[in-house]
Order: structure tokens, then sequence, then C-alpha cells
């Protein structure tokens, strides 16, 4: 196909390097520039075709990532909701532990108290004077 341009070239061309020789150089570059418009649509298809390949695999990773950060959350989730049992669990056996600890102090308490009556009655008993010693001290005896 001959365009005006190349017509006009090939008659420049005709006189000085022959008729066959301005056909032959036309159409080698014709040829020549063909295929570099050729070259140039291939590697933009190409880079098309790579970019429509990046994206594909960019949303593939997306929506891999995304499945993988769905189930982490629900394992976390489930974490939380197995800790929560486990520290509610060990809130009562820790309450009902300070019961107990706070029932035995108690009953301590009153031992003590026994203990010290029962003491303080065998160290009068044993020992006539502590009972004048303490008459002194409270003010009953003369």
């Amino acid at each position: 196909m001959l365009t005006a341009s190349v017509v006009g070239v090939y008659e420049l061309l005709k006189p000085r390097i022959g008729e066959q020789e301005a056909k032959s150089l036309l159409h080698f570059i014709e040829d020549r520039t063909v295929h570099l418009v050729r070259d140039k649509i291939a590697k933009g298809l190409a880079a098309k075709e790579d970019i429509a390949h990046l994206e594909r695999v960019t949303r593939e990773d997306i929506a891999c990532l995304e499945r993988v950060t769905r189930e982490d959350i629900a394992a976390v989730k489930e974490d939380i909701a197995r800790l929560e049992i486990a520290t509610k669990e060990d809130s009562a056996r820790l309450e009902k532990k300070i019961v107990g600890l706070g029932q035995e102090l108690r009953n301590l308490e009153w031992r003590m108290r026994i203990y010290l009556v029962a003491i303080g009655a065998l160290i009068v008993i044993t020992n006539p004077k502590v009972l004048d010693l303490l008459g002194k001290l409270i003010g009953l005896a003369p």
C-alpha cells in the first residue's frame, strides 16, 4: 500500500538509484516499519497481559490474605472466649479459697481466745499471788 508520502519518496529516489532499487528500498523500509510497529504492539499487549496477570495474582493474594485474616480473627476470638471462661473459673475458685481462708482465720481467732483464757486460768490456778497482783492492778485490793 503506497501512500502519497511514499510515492513522493519513490519519485525522489528513482532518478538517483534506479527504479528497482528505489522499490526495494521502500519495501525494505515499509517491512521494517511494519515489523517495528508489530513489535511495539506486541510489547504493549505483553505489558497489558502482564498487568492483567499481576492484577489477577494480586486479587488472589488479597483474597487469600483476607481468608487467612478471617481465620486468624476467628482463632483469636476462640482463644479470648476460652481465656474468659478460664478466668471466670479461676476467679470463682480463688473466691472460694478466700472464703475458706476467712473461715479458717475466724476459727483460729476463736481458738487463740480460748487458749488465752485457758492459759490465764491456768496461771491463776497455779499461782495464787497472781490474783493479788491483778487485784492491785485493777484497784480492787487494799
